[in-house]
């Protein structure tokens, strides 16, 4: 149980690190001005915690990686949500809901042509 909430904690920190990576521009002139050094700063610092959180994870389930995935997707969306609530005042509302519960929300559109794809099994 303790390799769960570690990798939950880190997880966590992971992607509030992220999210400031990918919005602080958008509240701070200066990472706008400077992307690579954001980049630099803040992809490595949460791709290090998200090393750590995958390991502990990853021993908490028996050595399988898609729980952690699923787990990692789940903390990103809440932490999201969260975070820019609070920091951007972006609240949720009925459509962001709905699209987030609406598992169709991130196929492509009926419009698009579908590209042929080899089976899974091959």
């Amino acid at each position: 149980m303790n390799n769960l909430l570690i990798g939950l904690a880190l997880m966590l920190i992971a992607q509030i690190i992220t999210w400031f990576g990918t919005n602080a521009q958008f509240m701070w002139p200066w990472f706008k001005e400077h992307i690579f050094v954001s980049c630099l700063v803040f992809g490595a610092t949460s791709c290090y915690f998200f090393i750590l959180a995958t390991e502990h994870c990853v021993l908490y389930f028996n050595n399988n990686l898609w729980p952690v995935r699923i787990l990692s997707f789940c903390v990103g969306v809440v932490s999201f949500a969260i975070l820019s609530s609070i920091i951007m005042n972006e609240h949720m509302n009925v459509k962001t809901i709905v699209c987030l519960l609406d598992r169709k929300s991130t196929r492509l559109n009926s419009s698009h042509v579908s590209e042929s794809r080899m089976p899974s099994s091959a």
